[in-house]
């Protein structure tokens, strides 16, 4: 997530970059304490914030918080929360410290809210048009294509008893689930993600003849190997480029693509630098050009501005945190075109100039 964002202080707490105090970082630490903050500064009733404190640990924020890539509502972190204090929190202060939860992400990561709010949103056009949402790497591609499910009643026969019992089971039909499309999309691209990540460092291990072995993100080899793995790793990252264009790509395979199966004269965009950001403007007419019939109605129709400058307005946060629109001087200090990837190379540099090893035999 770091690397999508640019996010130097994240990558520093997730360790792609090295920390000033040279140890390994712990997210969920700075988390619980960010938390515990942001809380102070939020209740005042003293008594209270003593009993949450308590009980508020690493344990209890990883679960509130890393799952909400997947998903995860306020109602579910309000669940976590009362299963941790039980009878210590009514009910409505265990809802209310889940809320300050949300609260306190958006306040302190607002880049990642946005981020998931755009592959989210995205994914919602896909499902509206009738689409499977792709992912695409360079190893393969993966179509999210989830539907919806019908109540059927069915009577079964219990030769125990003889008796017969009316029984409900759920059916799948050929309608798209939007509302699992959107809450799964942002995982399904980060998982894809983290899979291509793990595939490079692999392959290049396997390339040098060395044994490897994995566990989820962890790398497991032999001790003539371990000082090349986090090499190996951050190369990744920098082999994998600006940022901006794996967003543009995922946009255009969901949303642009369309206008070539359908025969539609491509917009302008298509001949335009993927590493450049999409204009609204562009991006108004595109997705309007793709209005479905269904959505034609008053309510509808409001529904559907609503998203489309959601989506614009998402895309442009994004592009603020990861491009650099200032313009830049050439050697005879004449402005001239905007740098757009100048973040990323200050990001690259600061993963190439590595002076550290995280592996655990180092």
């Amino acid at each position: 997530m770091s690397y999508l964002l640019l996010n130097e202080d994240l990558a520093r707490k997730t360790n792609l970059i090295q920390h000033p105090d040279n140890k390994i970082q712990d997210v969920y630490m700075y988390m619980l304490y960010e938390f515990k903050e942001f809380l102070h500064h939020q209740i005042n009733d003293k008594c209270k914030m003593e009993i949450i404190e308590s009980k508020l640990d690493r344990k209890l924020i990883k679960s509130l918080f890393m799952p909400l890539i997947y998903g995860k509502t306020v109602i579910s972190m309000d669940m976590d929360i009362r299963e941790k204090y039980g009878l210590l929190l009514s009910r409505k202060d265990s809802y209310n410290l889940a809320k300050l939860g949300i609260a306190y992400l958006n306040n302190k990561y607002p880049d990642i809210v946005n981020f998931m709010k755009l592959i989210s949103i995205i994914s919602w056009f896909s499902s509206v048009m009738d689409r499977a949402v792709v992912y695409s790497i360079t190893y393969f591609t993966t179509r999210q294509d989830y539907m919806s499910f019908i109540k059927e009643k069915i009577y079964v026969y219990e030769r125990n008893s003889k008796k017969k019992r009316r029984v409900t089971i759920y059916v799948p039909s050929m309608e798209r689930d939007m509302r699992k499309t959107q809450s799964s999309a942002c995982a399904n691209f980060i998982h894809q993600k983290d899979a291509y990540i793990a595939m490079k460092v692999v392959e290049s291990l396997l390339s040098l003849r060395a044994p490897i072995y994995t566990v989820h993100d962890n790398f497991i080899t032999t001790p003539p190997y371990v000082r090349i793995v986090p090499d190996i790793y951050t190369q990744v990252f920098i082999n994998m480029g600006f940022p901006l264009k794996i967003i543009n790509a995922f946009i255009k395979s969901n949303l642009i693509s369309p206008y070539n199966q359908n025969n539609i004269p491509s917009p302008l965009y298509l001949s335009m630098d993927d590493e450049e950001p999409i204009p609204s403007d562009f991006l108004i007419d595109l997705l309007n050009s793709h209005w479905p019939e269904n959505y034609r109605t008053k309510t509808k129709k409001q529904i559907w501005e609503k998203k489309v400058s959601d989506l614009v307005k998402y895309y442009n946060n994004y592009v603020d945190a990861v491009c650099d629109r200032k313009p830049q001087l050439n050697d005879s200090g004449v402005s001239c075109d905007y740098l757009y990837e100048g973040k990323w190379l200050n990001f690259k540099k600061l993963i190439e100039n590595r002076s550290y090893n995280y592996s655990v035999h180092y």
